[in-house]
């Protein structure tokens, strides 16, 4: 009875109910090509803000697992990914490294109205910035207050053993670890401020090898 089967899928179609895996489940059992995807989105809509797949949830949007990538994300005009949260835009955890990204222009961009824009938090090392051009930058941090702002702010919290906030390497012969500019042409502004609160520090620590240290 062919009346037994489903003759049309409905468009739009819409699916609800309880299962406590998943709705929709996709497979595809292709091995050997690069790209296969289980479900794929498109929204050809290029006039305006559209969107290839469209997640919802009250606890977590997405969940993506992977053996190499949880998620890989790409664009070729704008960001490949564009993260808004009340709270935290975007938060990686990982045994080895968190967020990976990778940039012909801009690796990463973190912008905060309110808090912090970027925080790395490691066992070791909270954040590492690359940049291998010849002419390129690891980090840099800017702000705009116009009552206090910091562009780069680091804090050593242990209160034990050699706690460092900020520290900066150079291998180059005519490199710095650590390079401040102060840009204002008028007022009290410097290029670097340290400050230490203990009565046995120090503000600021310098030794070197050549003649004038």
């Amino acid at each position: 009875n062919s009346t037994a089967f489903l003759q049309s899928i409905p468009n739009p179609l819409v699916l609800s109910g309880t299962n406590s895996n998943a709705i929709i489940q996709a497979t595809n059992t292709t091995s050997g090509l690069e790209g296969a995807a289980a479900m794929k989105g498109i929204a050809i809509d290029d006039t305006t803000e559209t969107y290839g797949g469209y997640f919802s949830s009250n606890t977590v949007g997405v969940l993506a697992r992977g053996v190499n990538k949880g998620i890989r994300a790409e664009a070729t005009n704008g960001p490949a990914v564009d993260a808004y949260s009340v709270q935290t835009g975007v938060f990686g955890r990982g045994d080895n490294i968190g967020v990976v990204a990778e940039s012909d222009n801009l690796g990463l961009y973190a912008r905060s109205y309110a808090s912090i824009a970027i925080q790395a938090d490691g066992w070791s090392e909270g954040g590492v910035f690359n940049a291998t051009a010849s002419n390129s930058i690891g980090i840099e941090g800017n702000s705009y207050g116009t009552v206090f702002g910091v562009g780069v702010y680091g804090t050593a919290l242990a209160v034990t053993g050699p706690g460092i906030g900020v520290a900066g390497e150079s291998f180059s012969t005519i490199g710095s670890g650590v390079h401040g500019i102060a840009l204002a042409t008028t007022g009290v502004n410097y290029g670097g401020s340290f400050h230490s609160n203990s009565p046995q520090g120090y503000g600021g620590y310098i030794t070197g090898l050549g003649p004038d240290a």
